[in-house]
């Protein structure tokens, strides 16, 4: 019984330090209070919670995986920071906390984004959400059989474009 509380008590110490602590200056904000007013939060260092995407051309925290799936630029900040990270495949897809300056001068790639997080200091896991998988982000089997989906709704258009072309010519 003891064993147990003592298992219980360290558990819960650890899920409660396992987020970055905030940094002296640092304000913890909600990334939808940021993304519907940045004037407010320009030049200032936060910490923001949201879903992590870290891809060529792509790296943003948007609100929540449903705005990621929907493609709501509009929803998310761009993050400056490399794609190739060395962490990149292990916090890419998953709710993060993410520490750095709010600068709405950069618009991200394309400038689809309200504003942008730089001077990133600390990007790290929601240790509520590590255990949840996400196969579009890690698993190869995964991408190759979604390319064999596209590539056989390719050769399917191809095909019925030349049923149509060989009917008309009939005519």
């Amino acid at each position: 019984m003891r064993l147990r509380a003592t298992v219980l008590v360290a558990t819960a110490l650890l899920y409660l330090t396992a987020a970055a602590p905030l940094q002296i200056g640092e304000a913890e904000v909600s990334l939808a209070d940021v993304i519907s007013d940045p004037q407010t939060y320009d030049g200032r260092h936060v910490r923001l919670h949201g879903f992590l995407i870290l891809r060529f051309e792509g790296n943003a925290l948007y609100v929540s995986e449903a705005d990621y799936r929907a493609e709501r630029s509009d929803r998310s900040l761009w993050i400056d920071v490399s794609s190739r990270r060395p962490d990149a495949s292990i916090l890419s897809g998953k709710l993060a906390f993410v520490s750095g300056v709010i600068d709405t001068g950069n618009l991200g790639h394309l400038g689809l984004r309200p504003a942008a997080l730089v001077n990133v200091s600390s990007m790290t896991v929601d240790p509520a959400d590590t255990t949840r998988a996400r196969p579009w982000v890690n698993d190869p089997l995964f991408v190759i059989l979604a390319s064999l989906g596209l590539l056989g709704l390719f050769f399917a258009v191809l095909a019925m474009v030349s049923r149509v072309r060989s009917s008309t010519r009939g005519l």
